[in-house]
């Protein structure tokens, strides 16, 4: 729905967001995907071994990272970070070690755009 989105949605408020049903519904699926995303991570994470392996995280931040990408895009950037942190939320609590999520953390601090 989110690539639906980009080809034949809706502009509402200067963004195009909205897919119509016509007659129907109009509605974001951006916002689905808030409770879709974590969702998607638990399922994933359910069928592996925990404490998750490089491989599983991998695939989690592919989970992640399409629909966030595809959100941003729209722009909906409160929604792509609802999402983000939603979904990261799960992949933490299924047993990370503190010393790799402090090593996930230091690697993306230099991708982050400070505004100045």
């Amino acid at each position: 729905m989110l690539v639906a989105v980009d080809v034949v949605g809706d502009v509402g408020m200067g963004a195009k967001r909205w897919l119509e049903i016509p007659g129907v519904i109009r509605f974001q699926p951006s916002e689905m995907m808030k409770l879709a995303a974590p969702l998607m991570v638990a399922a994933y994470l359910n069928r592996c071994e925990l404490p998750p392996r490089l491989r599983d995280i991998v695939v989690c931040g592919v989970i992640i990272g399409v629909p966030v990408v595809l959100t941003a895009i729209q722009p909906d950037l409160g929604t792509s970070l609802l999402v983000s942190s939603a979904a990261l939320i799960v992949v933490l609590l299924a047993g990370l070690s503190w010393r790799l999520i402090g090593f996930i953390t230091a690697l993306g601090l230099p991708l982050c755009r400070c505004s100045g």
